[in-house]
């Protein structure tokens, strides 16, 4: 493809022939231009992005209503996103957990940031078969163009084994430390 600025324009032609004119107003510069240009004529490399992500990803608005939901966390939480989309994110929290997390949920809509700081964190969460499972998720509160809080979005993947496995490691590490105890006796 060659991209041309002049006057201006931008002007692409690809190796068809095909061409394409975006206009740059007379004060940008061309580099500024060109970015501009890529953002709005690329396909949504944003959508794909999350669309193909492994991790689960899970976008909810202030009110903790679910509007983003990729392939992802339909085989994690086993709800297809046309069911799950417009739900509140309860679906997916044990009821159990649902005080401290929507204390904490409308704490980060109001602050504009939550109190994890980026770091991931383990805890429990249901299927759509009502079963419980250990996830790792990070969260991170969503802000428009204008710094204006619009919901946040959470990463999430299966931890459920690794925390198992976690639990056999401490009951055998205690059984050996009681064993040794018993033996020093």
């Amino acid at each position: 493809m060659v991209i041309q600025y002049r006057k201006g324009w931008l002007l692409m032609q690809g190796s068809s022939g095909n061409g394409h004119r975006y206009s740059c107003g007379s004060t940008k510069s061309a580099r500024r231009c060109e970015i501009e240009m890529s953002v709005s004529t690329q396909p949504d490399i944003y959508r794909l992005i999350v669309e193909q992500m492994a991790d689960a990803i899970i976008y909810a608005d202030t009110e903790g209503i679910i509007r983003g939901w990729n392939a992802a966390a339909e085989a994690l939480f086993g709800y297809p996103r046309g069911e799950i989309t417009g739900q509140k994110l309860d679906l997916i929290i044990p009821e159990r957990l649902r005080a401290a997390h929507w204390t904490g949920f409308d704490r980060a809509m109001a602050r504009g940031a939550t109190q994890h700081g980026g770091r991931a964190i383990v805890t429990r969460s249901l299927t759509s078969a009502g079963d419980t499972i250990y996830v790792e998720m990070s969260f991170a509160v969503v802000n428009d163009g204008e710094g204006k809080t619009i919901g946040a979005v959470a990463m999430a993947r299966d931890a459920t084994q690794r925390h198992h496995d976690d639990r056999t490691l401490r009951e055998q590490l205690a059984a050996l430390q009681k064993l040794h105890s018993d033996a020093s006796a």
